[in-house]
Formats: C-alpha cells, structure tokens, sequence
C-alpha cells in the first residue's frame, strides 16, 4: 500500500470561529472501482457501517472519522436509475437500472465524499488514497471523458467579512500560480464548473478600498456569479450566513449551507503514485498564509491590480510567474 504520511501540513490559523480544531470536508471522484470496493476500503481504515442511502448512493456510518458518502455523481442519473428500478420492467429489460448504471459509470466518476476531518489528521485520507489507487481506482487523465476533480471544503477560522474577504483576494492573486501548478484537466476546463471569476469582480474584490460587510459581500458575489460553477464557490458559506438571501435570488436546493470554502480547481489524479490530497491543500494553504499576512497581502493585491491594466497582461505569462513564486513563500 502506498504511504503518504506526514505530507498535509497545518494552516496558519488552526482553530475555526467555535474555538474547535478545523476541519476540511473532501470530495473525490474516480472511476475503475465499483462502490462497494471503495466502500470496503473506507471500512479497512476507518471502521463504520455499510449503509445503502438512495439510488446509487451508498454510506459508511459511524467511522472514526464520522459518516463517508460513495455516490455516482449525476442527479439526472441517479433519477434515471431509480425510474427504471420503480417501473419493474419484464425481461430482457428488467435489469434496465443496471444497464444505466453501466453506461453512466463509462462518463460519471464515483464520487467519495468524507466528513469534516480535522486538519491534524488529514494525512489518514491520504492512506486511504493510497489503497484505492491499489485497488485500481483511475482519475482525471485516464480517458477523456474523465473530467474528474478533488473539492476541498475547509471551514474558516473566522466568519466575518473582513476574514472571507481576506482569503478571496488571496485566492485571486494566487490564483495563475495554483493553476500553473495543478494544470486542470483540458476535458474539465471544457465544462463549465470550474470557470474563474471575471475580470470586473476580480478589479472588485482587489481593490484598496474594498471593506464590505456581510450582506455588500454577497450583494456583489451574485452580481457577478450567480452560479455554483466558480474554481472558489462560495455559494455553501453565504448560503450558512444569510440562508433566506440565497435560497430568494438562487433558488437551487444542490447548494448546502456550510461554514467553509468550497475550493473545487484540482484534478483527482488517483492513479499517480505522486499524488495525494496534499497537493491541492498545500496550494490552498497557500491562499491562507497570504490572507494571514495583511501587509504582504496589500502589496500583492495592489501589485495585481496594476496588473490587470498592464498592456499585454493577456499576452504572457508575467503574473503566473510572480503568482508561483508566491506559492513558495
């Protein structure tokens, strides 16, 4: 079994708005595994029981960690399957659910969704990834219509505009040097989930002047994106603080309200002996040791905005350049 220990290190800040250790909620999809092999795996290493929740979705409960999700990751074909279940169609189609089971799992990844795991013990789902990588799991770069991806969802150390507005800019600034970096899958960035914001919010956000409360914040995040399509969506953490708002002007019921970012960029690259979910969270701590750092920070956003009005900004690779670099420090 492949070992990746010790390599998720902490964040600057590592207790949340309740006093508690932090936590980070992670979702991987993959395919080249059945549920009940990745369902195994998760009772090898953190105990808990079988639990059947829905169509096509399948819980480990009670774990030491808390309760872990396996779903394949398609609405329409969850309802699709659990339509053809309910019809009891006569043979040759009776099996007419396992026929769309079959031909879904060819396009829609398993999806492995974990509790909140508290930051000091991120290294044990790395073990875990470890096993299912032996197990024959396959990610983003194993056929091109695996347009996989890893979300990490961590909750935030405090709740206030200013703390969200802090880890927003830091995101901005960084975020060619995380894209350089994680290189997103091409087949993902075809589809439009992890589309980045626009330049005109960017500008926005960036700006020197910009100190908005609660309820300004998210006036301006659903001006510029009302969709749950962002690299960084924020739409769970607005929808915790101000559900009444976000239910009135979005009105989708797959947005959960929940205290954390939902930083949805990385690729699931499972079957890469090199990869582990320390990759994607070292670039998120990244994001969290700038936001941490005002003065650093005030210079990066300023250095950015001047940026953006550099004649050829578009042409080269200037601020991917300055932006990785800042991955490093």
């Amino acid at each position: 079994m492949n070992k990746l220990h010790n390599n998720c290190k902490l964040p600057p800040e590592r207790m949340n708005h309740e006093g508690k250790m932090r936590k980070v909620g992670i979702e991987i999809e993959m395919a080249g595994l059945t549920p009940l092999q990745i369902v195994a795996a998760v009772k090898r290493h953190f105990g808990g029981d079988e639990a059947m929740q829905g169509s096509l979705e399948y819980g480990v409960l009670d774990t030491t960690l808390g309760d872990f999700t396996v779903e394949l990751d398609s609405t329409p074909v969850k309802k699709a399957y659990q339509q053809a279940s309910e019809m009891r169609l006569p043979s040759p189609l009776d099996d007419a659910g396992s026929i769309i089971k079959d031909l879904a799992e060819n396009w829609v990844p398993w999806e492995l969704v974990t509790p909140p795991v508290p930051v000091n013990q991120l290294d044990a789902i790395n073990e875990l990834v470890g096993d299912l990588r032996n197990q024959g799991a396959l990610g983003t770069t194993k056929a091109p219509q695996y347009a996989f991806g890893m979300h990490l969802n961590p909750d935030l150390p405090d709740l206030d505009a200013t703390t969200i507005v802090r880890h927003l800019q830091a995101y901005l600034c960084l975020y060619d040097g995380i894209v350089a970096r994680e290189r997103p899958n091409f087949t993902r960035k075809l589809t439009p989930h992890i589309r980045h914001y626009d330049e005109a919010y960017i500008k926005k956000v960036i700006a020197e002047d910009y100190a908005p409360d609660i309820d300004t914040l998210i006036d301006d995040y659903l001006a510029h994106n009302p969709t749950r399509n962002r690299s960084l969506d924020l739409l769970p953490l607005f929808k915790f603080l101000r559900a009444e708002k976000i239910d009135r002007e979005m009105n989708d019921p797959r947005i959960k309200a929940r205290p954390t970012f939902h930083f949805r960029l990385p690729n699931s690259d499972i079957d890469n002996p090199n990869w582990g979910i320390h990759i994607a969270w070292h670039e998120w701590l990244a994001v969290e040791w700038l936001a941490a750092d005002q003065e650093r920070l005030e210079q990066m956003c300023s250095a950015y905005s001047q940026e953006l009005d550099r004649f050829g900004h578009h042409l080269d690779d200037q601020w991917e350049t300055r932006a990785k670099e800042a991955l490093q420090q």
